[in-house]
């Protein structure tokens, strides 16, 4: 069995199989009515034997049963007219017949890789290096590269908290790049699919399928991303000032004048909202595998 050729890119070949289903839709759109009200006149019609019957006119609860009845069978219809779309594309685009589906399978199983080393060009390459570089950065070194791009005119942030958080959004990027990328993996890319075929945008796509299905992973993100940055110290023992001390900075000056007491109390405090954190992390991801 030789191996089918890729020529285009993942995003080329589901375009044509939406296109395809949008159009064999819309033409079965256009006599949606025509062929209800066809169905029914042939059923009155066989009825009697008589072609020659006009269709009389139904009232009461028959009217609305025989209208019940006539849209389940157009959205049935419906669905096999879409059905009938995507396996004249894949026949058209792969080549094989409805009647081979294994043939069908193993050329897809080959398709698939392809697709997806095809959509990762440079630019998806680039930004994720971008975003996993800063694990490789000591909080040092990031603090002095802040501190000497950001003490001069025209952008001044030393002395402010905004340096802080810059600091903090660096180093916790590669993890939130991972946990978001991971949850997003989970997501099978067929339910977005399908609301592409039925006419949603890609923005409707996200906030009514995907948004919801990775909500609980956003949550341990943030969760994550928050107990990192309430302990870092590397990068703002160099970046604080008088008034944007931190809690990890305030502990390590009350060692200096060994203030044991108010240390073991932020020790404690810090201890009490990490356990916490974790206990919502620990009851989204069973949330999420249940």
């Amino acid at each position: 069995m030789e191996p089918v050729p890729v020529s285009a890119t993942a995003g080329t070949r589901r375009g044509s199989l939406f296109a395809a289903a949008r159009d064999h839709r819309r033409a079965f759109e256009g006599t949606i009515d025509d062929h209800g009200a066809a169905g029914l006149r042939g059923h009155r019609r066989q009825g009697n034997g008589d072609a020659s019957v006009a269709p009389r006119r139904v009232e009461g609860s028959g009217a609305g049963a025989l209208r019940v009845r006539s849209r389940l069978l157009d959205r049935a219809a419906l669905r096999r007219a879409v059905a009938d779309g995507i396996r004249e594309e894949l026949v058209r685009s792969h080549g094989v017949r409805e009647s081979d589906p294994g043939k069908l399978a193993l050329r897809l199983s080959r398709v698939q890789p392809d697709a997806a080393r095809a959509s990762e060009h440079w630019g998806h390459r680039l930004l994720s290096f971008l975003a996993t570089a800063p694990v490789a950065i000591p909080g040092i070194v990031l603090a002095v590269g802040l501190f000497l791009s950001y003490t001069h005119p025209p952008l001044v942030l030393y002395g402010t908290l905004a340096i802080i958080f810059l600091a903090y959004v660096t180093k916790e990027l590669p993890v939130g790049y991972q946990q978001i990328g991971a949850a997003l993996k989970a997501v099978h890319p067929e339910l977005e699919d399908a609301s592409r075929i039925f006419g949603a945008t890609r923005l409707r796509a996200l906030v009514d399928i995907t948004g919801p299905l990775i909500r609980s992973g956003l949550v341990t993100t943030w969760i994550l991303i928050f107990i990192g940055s309430i302990r870092e110290l590397s990068a703002t023992i160099l970046l604080f000032t008088a008034r944007t001390k931190t809690v990890s900075v305030t502990m390590f000056d009350l060692r200096e004048s060994n203030d044991w007491g108010p240390i073991a109390v932020l020790s404690i405090t810090m201890l009490a909202i990490t356990f916490a954190l974790v206990s919502l992390i620990d009851r989204f991801t069973h949330r999420r595998t249940a």
